[in-house]
């Protein structure tokens, strides 16, 4: 929650607003959304009752196994966006800035940083065509970052028709970019000899396979308009492509577009080899990681003008990107910058004993503690001695405790019989943990005891998040 919080702060200065859908999307709205891979990585669910029947004598009959399933669980939380967009993208603001924070599913195998749920956390700018909403978002990932104390994260960006043009340089036919990307996004783990030989065993043309090396070598020293060498290269291969003239002169203005927004030099850097696999992406993609740290991405997203067009029948443009907030945690913890919750409860209300009367003064305890914003809870009256109730306490890490015995008891029937004494002068028996201090207080001398500064610095009283 502490990772969460922080970056829904940043997210709504920049303008984002938060938005829910559904963990469950139609079975035709998630598939063919993700590439081969994505497909294979995504959970179904079987139909119910009859129609699961109807459905198995179909498969029975030769029909193929996925006409068992109509539902899906949330694979990203774009596409289940892109259909929200297009159902009821005229009551939305143009464009429309969202972010969500919710699990996703994946059937993957679990390992360090790859989990079968996980929680997933979208920032989207949908309805504009604009550049500057790419590196608006770019500024956003490195702000979040920094804001994390993650400043050695690095912003890796290209451009999905840069690849087209690469793969077409290569003498690929259109039909074979998707395996020329699933193998060129293994790149960051298999070095570019693995992935080129990899491509030859899918039968992919690598007619510039001196130019391959040359741009996988020179993406550690990458930097935009410091990296001459790159620029050279696919200026050379794309010639006569249009397109990649294009998308390198997109990338280019974007890069050039960071200083705008106080990125610093070197935070965004230009990686032509970078290939996000999923289909969606149409323009710029950009992936957030820890160089040298073999952590995997931290963030990564991109343009998708289509995906929502898909849904609405026409031309909707959107770019985003999406926080592994699983990942960025485990990175965090391991470096010791996430403070873990050593500390239960305030206070523990411990009744020694039943009756009537001990419930009811435990009530009005913990009545006026919670009108106060005291964190208590109840430890309910079970059979042990004080000394074990106490040793409880500590094992749930209570900072103070309220003992309500046979004592307590009869002072609160004394209190009972003057009703117009108020609630805040009602007598309670409180010790302290840290150091063992004991005091009968009224409950409004308790609550000051409790949030007050203590010398010895034992107080240990969490306030309310503001």
């Amino acid at each position: 929650m502490q990772v969460i919080e922080r970056m829904r702060r940043i997210f709504e200065l920049y303008g984002f607003q938060p938005l829910e859908t559904p963990a469950m999307e139609k079975v035709e709205i998630l598939s063919g959304k993700y590439g081969e891979e994505g497909d294979k990585l995504s959970y179904r669910v079987l139909k119910r009752g009859a129609e699961l029947d109807r459905a198995l004598e179909k498969v029975k009959g030769g029909a193929p196994a996925s006409e068992l399933a109509d539902l899906g669980m949330r694979y990203d939380l774009t596409v289940p966006l892109a259909r929200v967009v297009a159902q009821y993208g005229g009551r939305l603001p143009k464009p429309f800035k969202r972010y969500q924070i919710a699990p996703v599913w994946r059937a993957d195998r679990p390992q360090q940083g790859r989990y079968r749920e996980f929680m997933q956390c979208d920032v989207d700018i949908v309805g504009t065509d604009e550049r500057m909403a790419d590196t608006e978002l770019l500024a956003l990932m490195v702000e979040v970052f920094d804001m994390l104390e993650l400043s050695d994260v690095v912003v890796n960006l290209n451009h999905r028709d840069l690849l087209k043009a690469l793969s077409a340089a290569n003498g690929n036919t259109p039909d074979k970019f998707p395996k020329f990307c699933t193998a060129l996004d293994k790149h960051d783990k298999i070095g570019m000899d693995a992935v080129i030989g990899e491509m030859k065993e899918q039968g992919l043309s690598i007619n510039a396979e001196g130019s391959l090396r040359a741009l996988g070598a020179s993406t550690s020293q990458l930097g935009g308009e410091n990296s001459p060498e790159a620029w050279t290269i696919l200026d050379g291969l794309f010639r006569d492509n249009p397109d990649g003239q294009r998308a390198v002169g997109h990338v280019f203005d974007i890069i050039s577009a960071c200083s705008w927004f106080g990125i610093p030099e070197g935070r965004v850097k230009f990686n032509p080899v970078l290939a996000r696999g999923l289909d969606y992406y149409t323009g710029p993609i950009f992936e957030a990681i820890i160089p040298g740290s073999g952590s995997g991405s931290l963030s990564g997203g991109g343009r998708y003008d289509e995906l929502v067009g898909n849904f609405a029948g026409h031309r909707i443009p959107a770019t985003g990107t999406s926080f592994g907030i699983d990942r960025i945690t485990d990175i965090m913890i391991e470096r010791g910058l996430l403070k873990l919750l050593d500390r239960g409860t305030e206070v523990a209300i411990i009744t020694l004993e039943g009756g009537v009367d001990s419930h009811a003064y435990s009530g009005r305890v913990f009545r006026c503690l919670h009108k106060a914003e005291v964190p208590c809870e109840f430890h309910y009256h079970v059979a042990g001695t004080l000394k074990q109730h106490i040793q409880a306490a500590v094992r749930r890490k209570n900072g103070f405790i309220v003992f309500i015995g046979s004592d307590e008891t009869k002072m609160y029937g004394e209190f009972a019989k003057s009703p117009e004494t108020v609630e805040g002068e009602l007598p309670i028996t409180i010790k302290r943990l840290a150091d063992g201090v004991q005091k009968t207080l009224t409950l409004n001398e308790a609550v000051k005891w409790i949030k007050s500064p203590v010398e010895s610095g034992l107080s240990g009283y969490r306030p309310a998040p503001a």
